[in-house]
């Protein structure tokens, strides 16, 4: 039987987390939007303390959010180019607007691996709770929450 720490040995939790994200969005799901379900679920787990530190940057002009990883200073969109080039477990529509990103098949067939671990259950609990809460929500309604939330930051 293969583990899941078998498929997710070279992967960061960000890389995980993508994956799991995409697999509870009917394996598709606009740029923007992963990044703004990013936010939230961040936000509910930074407190855990064993995941990496990440920054978030937000531009009120463009209403496009930056994500980047602290310790390597990648930008979610290069973690996501590398996750299409060097893995073959996501497709990115290039030529949609925003950007759609898909689970390819090899991709679905990892992240069942994971999502059916024990290890990751309360991850994946939180994770699924987060996508129910916001998953009918626009970009447009999820940035603005975004930008509630961080008024009273």
């Amino acid at each position: 039987m293969t583990t899941s720490e078998e498929f997710f040995r070279e992967f960061s939790w960000i890389d995980e987390f993508i994956l799991i994200i995409l697999y509870l969005n009917d394996r598709k799901l606009s740029k923007q939007k992963l990044k703004e379900l990013f936010y939230f679920i961040y936000k509910d787990l930074k407190d855990k303390n064993f995941y990496g530190y990440l920054e978030f940057y937000i531009s009120l002009n463009t209403k496009e959010i930056l994500i980047f990883e602290s310790s390597s200073e990648a930008e979610l969109d290069d973690i996501l180019y590398n996750l299409y080039s060097e893995t073959d477990l996501i497709d990115i529509d290039i030529f949609a607007d925003n950007s759609i990103i898909y689970l390819t098949d090899k991709g679905y067939d990892v992240v069942k691996v994971i999502v059916n671990d024990p290890k990751y259950k309360d991850d994946i609990n939180l994770i699924m709770k987060i996508i129910n809460q916001y998953k009918n929500l626009s970009e447009k309604e999820l940035f603005a929450l975004i930008l509630e939330d961080l008024k009273y930051k």
